[in-house]
């Protein structure tokens, strides 16, 4: 039914749409620059582990640690952005939706009842039609009963 139809598209665990291709991939880049961003960590980290204890080198692995982070960082920041656009034209697309199928089940309702309506006047026709045979051969009848 096309209620039923609504329903499963605003609720994801009742089976609705999946997300689209576009959202996903987003979602996917944000997961992908959350990995780089935790892999880049790591290796820092085993840099400044395995940096001499010389304030020089632990201050050039902190440096690139923070430049790293920072270009990560904002690079997540541009992918959310990016993601929330998304998901708002998803939700106005499923909006827009939602009123295409009510307006779909408005004039499948005018339709509903225009065919009762064509059926009604369907059947007075089929009842008048009786009548109008019935006064042609009362018409015939009469003209006979002249002639004689």
């Amino acid at each position: 039914t096309p209620k039923k139809q609504r329903g499963l598209l605003r609720s994801p665990q009742g089976g609705g749409l999946p997300p689209p291709a576009d959202l996903r991939r987003k979602e996917d880049t944000v997961d992908s620059c959350e990995d780089r961003m935790m892999d880049d960590m790591e290796r820092l980290a085993s840099m400044l582990n395995d940096a001499d204890d010389s304030p020089r080198d632990s201050r050039f692995v902190a440096d690139v640690l923070e430049s790293k982070l920072t270009a990560r960082g904002e690079e997540l920041r541009e992918t959310e952005g990016k993601l929330r656009e998304s998901r708002d034209g998803a939700k106005d697309l499923l909006e827009r939706l939602d009123g295409a199928l009510n307006e779909n089940d408005r004039q499948r309702e005018e339709i509903r009842n225009l065919n009762l309506t064509v059926e009604r006047l369907a059947g007075c026709v089929d009842r008048l039609a009786v009548p109008e045979e019935t006064l042609r051969r009362a018409a015939d009848a009469r003209d006979e009963a002249l002639e004689e």
